[in-house]
């Protein structure tokens, strides 16, 4: 009997209207954090909420050459989109893979992300801060946004995840003392640790799932207060008018005022006195001194780039390395192939043909053994161009010494055992290949 060669269009609806999940705003940018996605991947992020946030969505002229699974229940692996005859297709490559492949336009694998600037905007306007002054502290996990006037302390923004948002404060608190106000989605990653670094500075935190109100406006609509009253009306115009442009609107609830309150007070206390002053500052100086450490692991990862440790990613293939990379920053084989999209005996197959293609290939299985010391509890970024394999093999070392360097900082308390363990290990096989390729 004939199968058709994906699933109907008319199943697939079915299918996708049952599993769009209740609307979650801000749980749904926290999960995304930031990060550029296909919509599906937005849609899958924050449910019946994704019409919320696409005014603030913008396409990145880059296309994914993976799409998250249809199948119901899903198979929790992203499928390969290939270029073939019947036009982009999506493959599960899984092995003993129930799914069906699909059909896909080329609007499907749009990247889009978020605009951050009129996010960030809108939520500053809606909280009563005022624009930074100055130069305003900015990096991938962490910006400033605003002022909070009253106690002239600083406004920053953060979706990151909980080991993100430590390295960022680490730093922050590093370059600056004072009270400072953070803001979050959610308050899903305030944890003891990162609670502990916000209170040596006096810093308040709110969560904006817990103050903002979102709706969805278009512009073009004028809104006229008559006494308690308020009136919408629509502009008019001579001409036909364009289709009117979408925006969204945040707005504050109650309870951010008792926030903002308390915080003044605290800003005042602390101030005012000396002696938890001096405290505060101890406390900073202690939380400096462990940066400091952390910074030096990154200038011995620097100086083992320098001495051609790293020189044997040069050669290896591209999808070995990225498969490599991929290992080291989930911490787990099995983690790694969902994030590959592939299937865990195939990846563990990949490795094991590693041992019989070379002293390079043999290197990244003792990096990938040497791993499990570090733990496999905690992951760290990945470098777009090696999610994307356009890392060219010319930057294998330097990506390398990158994505090393986020593992050592998750272990502050033996980064100079393992790096030295690292480079003792790496310096061994130094003879046997040429530094420069």
């Amino acid at each position: 009997m004939e199968t058709d060669m994906w699933t109907g269009p008319d199943i697939w609806l079915e299918k996708h209207e049952k599993r769009v999940k209740k609307g979650d705003f801000w749980g749904g940018l926290q999960y995304m954090s930031f990060g550029d996605g296909v919509m599906a991947d937005w849609e899958w992020a924050l449910g019946s909420a994704l019409p919320l946030l696409k005014p603030l969505l913008r396409p990145t002229g880059e296309q994914s050459g993976w799409y998250p699974c249809k199948a119901w229940p899903e198979c929790e692996c992203r499928h390969e989109v290939q270029d073939t005859d019947f036009g982009l297709i999506a493959t599960c490559m899984c092995e003993d893979s129930d799914c069906s492949t699909f059909p896909l336009e080329p609007k499907d694998i749009l990247l889009y992300g978020l605009d951050f600037r009129e996010f960030a905007d809108g939520i500053r306007r809606a909280l009563g801060f005022a624009e930074p002054d100055g130069s305003p502290y900015c990096s991938r996990e962490l910006r400033q946004i605003g002022v909070y006037a009253a106690v002239a302390a600083p406004v920053y923004l953060s979706m990151a995840g909980k080991e993100a948002l430590l390295r960022e404060l680490a730093k922050l608190v590093s370059l600056r003392e004072g009270p400072f106000v953070l803001l979050t989605a959610t308050g899903r990653n305030w944890e003891a640790e990162v609670e502990g670094i916000t209170r040596a500075q006096g810093a308040a935190h709110i969560a904006l799932s817990s103050v903002l109100e979102v709706k969805k406006e278009s512009e073009g609509v004028e809104k006229l207060k008559v006494g308690k009253q308020k009136t919408e009306i629509e502009s008019t115009s001579p001409l036909p008018s364009p289709p009117k442009a979408e925006r969204v609107v945040f707005t504050r609830n109650a309870s951010l005022e008792p926030m903002l309150a308390e915080f003044a007070r605290r800003v005042a206390s602390l101030r005012a006195g000396s002696g938890t002053l001096l405290n505060i500052h101890q406390e900073i100086a202690a939380v400096r001194k462990d940066f400091g450490e952390l910074r030096s692991a990154k200038q011995r990862l620097e100086k083992m780039l320098a001495d051609g440790l790293f020189a044997f990613t040069r050669k290896v293939d591209p999808r070995s390395f990225q498969a490599f990379c991929t290992i080291l920053a989930e911490g787990d084989i099995s983690k790694a192939a969902r994030a590959l999209g592939m299937g865990d005996s195939t990846l563990r197959d990949m490795l094991r043909a590693w041992a019989e293609r070379g002293d390079a290939y043999r290197r990244m299985l003792d990096v990938v053994r040497w791993r499990k010391q570090v733990g496999r509890t905690d992951t760290v970024r990945l470098n777009e161009n090696i999610i994307l394999g356009k890392a060219e093999s010319t930057d294998h070392p330097g990506l390398l010494s990158d994505l090393l360097d986020g593992l050592l900082s998750m272990t502050a308390g033996n980064w100079e055992d393992l790096s030295a363990e690292l480079a003792e290990m790496l310096r061994a096989q130094m003879g046997r290949w040429p530094t420069q390729s």
